[in-house]
Formats: C-alpha cells, structure tokens, sequence
C-alpha cells in the first residue's frame, strides 16, 4: 500500500538584494551585533524593500 503525502510551502523568507538581512542575523548570532543595534537594521532593511 502506498503513503499519500502532502506537503505545503507557507511560503518563502524576505530576502533582500545584498542578502543583508542575513548577514545581519548572523553577526547577531556571533554577538558581534546587539540586539537593538540588529532591530534597528531590520527595520531599516525592511523600509527600502
């Protein structure tokens, strides 16, 4: 007997040209990034897109 599947794609990540948000995200998890400091860059990020 076989499996139905059904998969679903919620859809994909805001990306940005640069892929700056992501760089920023992970000079965040490095620590080299606060957290107000990468809130602020997002929200900057986000206004230009």
């Amino acid at each position: 007997m076989g499996v139905e599947r059904q998969i679903h794609y919620l859809g994909f990540p805001r990306t940005d040209a640069k892929c700056e948000l992501k760089f920023s995200l992970e000079k965040y998890w490095r620590g080299d990034l606060s957290q107000t400091n990468f809130l602020t860059e997002c929200q900057s990020r986000r206004q230009q897109n």
